[in-house]
């Protein structure tokens, strides 16, 4: 799989530097809008110290843990988004006639090379940290960019199972809760924000076990359910699948 990823990241790169003046301006773009946004957040959480239970120090170590997660969950493989679309539109079969695992094929498809923007974020939110906690974002990054990209593959799967003509973005509702800390929400959102559009899991998963360490059980067992949801759904998805015209 590894020298199929090279290759549609050679794709990628050839088809965005044709306009290399656009491809500047949207890394540069991201990054502005990463340190507009970023700067917001850490700029309230310092002004307040922190947000109800969640200290300024454990705000910056869940957004850089969020930032990590979307540009390995989202960015390197921004084929699972493009899932949706190609199922409604027939464009799947290309995919099934690929010589490798269907999952693996929609992760690499395409990648979004501009994610360069997020990645100098990250490391700008990554000195922010405290030293000693780095390894501890990095590992639990990788995890939370597993409950990032499946949590978004199952929503994506929905047209096999239902006659759809338009996408339904997902993908705003799961980074929406990323972005706020669990104490603004009352016990039905958190429900919502952590199991259903799990963006409270992603950035404040993490936290949550260095400040309770049994937490650790509800976050690796969403994990696990959530790897074996999609196995379940996926499969069952590929054996409904119609093909073009719905």
């Amino acid at each position: 799989m590894a020298n199929y990823f090279l290759k549609y990241c050679e794709i990628n790169l050839k088809r965005m530097v044709e306009f290399r003046l656009n491809f500047l301006f949207d890394i540069i773009t991201m990054f502005l809008v990463n340190l507009l946004f970023y700067g917001s957040i850490l700029y309230l959480a310092y002004s307040n110290n922190g947000f109800g239970e969640f200290s300024f120090n454990d705000i910056i170590m869940s957004v850089t843990i969020m930032q990590l997660a979307f540009i390995v969950g989202i960015g390197f493989f921004r084929g699972m988004d493009t899932l949706q679309s190609s199922i409604i539109t027939g464009e799947f079969d290309k995919i099934l006639v690929r010589p490798i695992n269907s999952y693996f094929h929609i992760l690499i498809s395409e990648v979004n090379l501009k994610i360069i923007g997020e990645i100098v974020s990250l490391i700008i939110l990554l000195f922010l940290n405290n030293p000693i906690n780095i390894p501890f974002i990095l590992v639990f990054g990788i995890f939370s960019a597993v409950i990032f990209n499946l949590s978004l593959l199952l929503f994506q799967c929905i047209p096999f199972f239902t006659d759809m003509n338009n996408e339904i973005d997902f993908f705003d509702l799961v980074l929406g809760f990323s972005n706020y800390p669990p104490s603004i929400f009352n016990s039905f959102m958190k429900f919502l924000g952590f199991f259903i559009f799990p963006g409270l899991m992603i950035s404040f998963g993490p936290i949550m076990i260095l400040k309770n360490p049994s937490f650790a059980y509800v976050y690796f067992g969403f994990i696990a359910i959530l790897i074996t949801a999609f196995v379940i759904v996926f499969n069952l998805g590929l054996k409904r699948y119609r093909s073009a015209g719905y």
